[in-house]
């Protein structure tokens, strides 16, 4: 593989320009790419990985279980990221129970403090609440 010095100094020695090639052991045994096109690239989108169910973030366990936009006596709130409308008297255990099937291994932050459990039932949702609800998975 030819390598192109440009001419100059280099620690006060002149250096000539030339294309000189280098050889080693190391790169006489590597395969050099006809282009630069030779990388590979998946054939289509269902070549790419996609998260198993059990990494997703839980989501509504039923389609009718959230209005998708505001409504009288509706407010709108992020959970998980995700602009959500929801009645403005919900409790945080109320919306884990619109989510989640099961409030085992869940926890709740409402804007970025997590709520304790004992009090999902007294803590209500107000408007441009940020809610983030996690489930804990078991595994390696």
């Amino acid at each position: 593989m030819p390598v192109l010095v440009t001419a100059g100094k280099l620690a006060g020695v002149d250096i000539p320009a030339t294309a000189a090639p280098r050889s080693s052991p190391l790169s006489d045994a590597l395969p050099t790419p006809a282009s630069s096109d030779a990388l590979p690239t998946p054939a289509s989108s269902d070549a790419l990985p996609t998260p198993a169910s059990s990494d997703a973030l839980p989501t509504p366990a039923s389609s009718d279980a959230l209005p998708t936009a505001p409504e009288a006596g509706a407010i709108e709130v992020r959970v998980n990221g995700s602009a959500t409308c929801v009645p403005d008297d919900l409790s945080v255990q109320q919306l884990v129970a619109r989510w989640c099937p099961s409030p085992d291994g869940v926890a709740v932050a409402r804007n970025r403090e997590v709520v304790p459990r004992s009090l999902w039932p007294a803590t209500t949702l107000h408007p441009g609440d940020e809610v983030e609800i996690v489930t804990a998975v078991a595994g390696g």
